[in-house]
């Protein structure tokens, strides 16, 4: 496999055999661990990509100017796509980060590593008290969360469990976060028969 492969360089390679996947789900990719779903997606993106600039270069054969300087439709729209795609950092490039700023102040140590392990536990608590306030549990404070509080405690729980998780990585393989949890759910989804579908 090579060692710098990703999603959009990938010749992607989808186990259809049980117990990696099956025909009417197939596995993630054995190189990048890209879901077939979102192979299709980037496909799909590529392919209407293509055909918006096949037009463009229809409709502008004679202008002077570049693509990039044009603000004429539909270069206008081909332009926001791409600026827009893959512009956004990867999951893993922000997990990586937090790893990296933590490291700076807090050196990953054996003892470092079971804090982050530890606070995982800490911000469950977190999310269970923010739930015990939005149903007013406690008949003395009452309601004092909302359901927008509870997801926001939810999304600190994973995002703590993942740097936990990278931090158990080696240096500069906590990218590697983003193929480990795409395997991870489609190894769940196929566990339970739970169908990914489009839209």
């Amino acid at each position: 496999m090579p060692e710098q492969t990703t999603a959009l360089t990938c010749d992607h390679s989808f186990p259809i055999q049980p117990p990696h996947g099956s025909l009417a789900h197939p596995g993630p990719c054995r190189y990048c661990g890209l879901s077939h779903l979102i192979a299709d997606m980037i496909g799909d993106f590529r392919d209407a990509g293509q055909a918006l600039n096949d037009q463009a270069m229809d409709d502008h054969r004679d202008h002077a100017g570049e693509l990039a300087a044009c603000d004429e439709q539909p270069c206008a729209t081909i332009l926001a796509l791409f600026r827009g795609y893959g512009s956004a950092p990867a999951l893993g490039q922000r997990i990586a980060a937090l790893v990296g700023w933590l490291d700076k102040s807090n050196p990953r140590t054996d003892h470092e590593i079971a804090m982050r392990i530890l606070k995982v536990v800490e911000e469950a608590g977190e999310a269970s008290s923010a739930y015990i306030g939005m149903t007013g549990q406690n008949p003395r404070k009452g309601v004092t969360h909302t359901a927008a509080d509870v997801r926001a405690e939810l999304l600190d729980v994973v995002v703590t469990a993942l740097v936990a998780m990278a931090s158990l990585m080696g240096p500069g393989e906590e990218h590697g976060i983003d193929r480990a949890l795409a395997g991870h759910l489609a190894y769940l989804c196929e566990r339970v028969g739970a169908a990914v579908t489009h839209g």
